[in-house]
């Protein structure tokens, strides 16, 4: 069910969840993906399948579906370096 946010709407029922957005000067309308990119220590998370029930296949086909998930439990283990965005035009 799409979700419509200030000029832009989510389609969360899609496993790739991607957001369509138009721009109000040009009307140029564009899909947008996001990722974070982290710093994550050394030998402080284990690696495995997504642990989500809805992401039963494969997410991408350029990555091992049992390497999808990383978890960790230590705090500071993780420090958040930069939001990633990719915009493809419509």
């Amino acid at each position: 069910m799409p979700q419509e946010v200030a000029g832009a709407e989510t389609d969360l029922s899609d496993t790739n969840c991607c957001t369509r957005y138009v721009d109000p000067k040009t009307k140029c309308k564009y899909e947008a993906l996001a990722a974070f990119q982290l710093l994550v220590q050394p030998g402080s998370y284990k690696i495995g399948p997504p642990s989500v029930a809805e992401v039963g296949k494969s997410i991408s086909p350029h990555l091992d579906h049992d390497a999808t998930e990383w978890v960790t439990k230590e705090r500071g283990a993780t420090i958040l370096c930069a939001l990633l965005v990719k915009l493809d035009r419509l």
